[in-house]
């Protein structure tokens, strides 16, 4: 299909005798004609890069290119290093494919014009073949990456073997999982568009890796990207690299990024052990909802994250006990936050005091009557264990209460 396109794009260029490109719907290179000396740094640098750099790249976007369902000029930058260019959105059925770009100084004629509208138009067909095959392969590689993270035994083994089938994690030595999980505690409603978004930004972020040394599955409530290492990570390149997929997450998505959080597991020396990976970077990322932090990293949890990896997400408060179930109906807010300040504190009315600015008096009075009115003796310690539990779970699960 590339070979089509780009005799197309030859036999216009060479009309013209103006330089033409096209571009996925992601600004990268697929096929770019013979120079005509219009060629400006900003044509060559994506030549170079297979894409635009990160500056025209946002430019673009600024100028909200793909909404475009009509040719637009784009008029010359040198903040960017472009001269002017028509700009043609290649949609078939409503859907953007790509763009075609032919360089322009203003002097184009329309009959001129008319040849680059043609053109387009044979274009398109050959994008949307291409985009239907490359969705098929794209679902059957999704469905390898969570048959490997999540799969059993048998499964994971067939996954390994069939991703090196398609050249991908095969000379491995070590393996880790991110995740990119939307913790938001409503339901996440499946958006095409903002699937393909989060496509485009997690793209970017691993751009300048192999295409072979990566598969990721990517949905809206959970994303999981799977990495191949040839050696043992570094830190700061694990760090370095969930960052950037925090960074190119906010800027694609704005603020439909504002609940995704990036959670990072430990590496694995096997590709079968993905699923491990998976499972810890699963519970960094709900440590991440928790401390509204958007990377974190498995290998940095303390002793709290047993919250994380232990409390489901959601929780039908018909099966707690009663007496835990109604404390919120039964107790102030003021006396469950000093009761919750108590138990962090391991019971120890001085510290309880200093953290809430009250006098000692004041803390051992609101404990006495706590216990009091719910009939529980907090010197017990497994009735202090189940209360701080539920305490600190409450804050990583979403209570769902059984239909009527």
């Amino acid at each position: 299909m590339i070979a089509e396109l780009l005799e197309h794009v030859e036999a216009l260029a060479n009309l013209l005798q103006r330089s033409v490109t096209v571009d996925d719907s992601d600004l990268r290179l697929l096929v770019y004609s013979t120079h005509f000396g219009d060629e400006d740094p900003l044509r060559i640098a994506s030549l170079l890069n297979r894409r635009m750099p990160p500056p025209a790249d946002e430019h673009f976007i600024r100028l909200g290119v793909r909404s475009w369902n009509d040719p637009r000029y784009v008029g010359a930058s040198d903040a960017i290093g472009m001269s002017g260019r028509y700009g043609y959105p290649l949609r078939a059925q409503g859907e953007l494919f790509g763009f075609m770009w032919v360089i322009d100084d203003g002097s184009m004629t329309e009959l001129e014009r008319a040849a680059v509208a043609d053109t387009a138009s044979r274009l398109t067909p050959i994008l949307l073949r291409r985009q239907q095959r490359s969705m098929s392969e794209l679902r059957e590689r999704e469905g390898l990456v969570l048959a490997l993270v999540a799969g059993d035994r048998a499964d994971r083994v067939s996954a390994v073997r069939d991703l090196n089938d398609q050249g991908v994690l095969v000379e491995t030595s070590t393996v880790s999982v991110f995740v990119v999980k939307n913790t938001s505690r409503t339901d996440v409603q499946p958006d095409p568009e903002i699937i393909a978004a989060m496509r485009r930004a997690l793209g970017h972020a691993l751009a300048t890796r192999l295409r072979s040394t990566y598969a990721l599955a990517v949905g809206r409530a959970e994303s999981v990207i799977v990495v191949s290492w040839s050696t043992m990570p570094q830190r700061e390149n694990i760090e370095a690299l969930a960052g950037q997929m925090a960074v190119e997450l906010k800027r694609m998505l704005g603020r439909d990024a504002a609940h995704l959080v990036v959670g990072v597991g430990g590496p694995q020396n096997s590709a079968l052990r993905s699923s491990v990976s998976y499972e810890q970077a699963v519970v960094a990322a709900r440590e991440g909802a928790i401390r509204s932090s958007p990377v974190v990293l498995w290998a940095d949890l303390g002793l709290t994250s047993i919250f994380a990896a232990t409390v489901v997400d959601s929780l039908n408060p018909e099966v707690l006990p009663s007496l835990l179930r109604d404390l919120e109906t039964t107790q102030t807010p003021e006396t469950l936050r000093v009761i919750r300040v108590f138990l962090d504190n391991a019971g120890n009315v001085v510290k309880t005091a200093a953290a809430l600015h009250m006098h000692r008096t004041t803390v051992y009075y609101r404990v006495a009557k706590f216990q009091e009115s719910v009939g529980l003796d907090l010197e017990d310690g497994l009735t202090r264990l189940a209360l701080h539990y539920w305490f600190t779970s409450r804050d990583y699960f979403n209570e769902s209460p059984e239909d009527d």
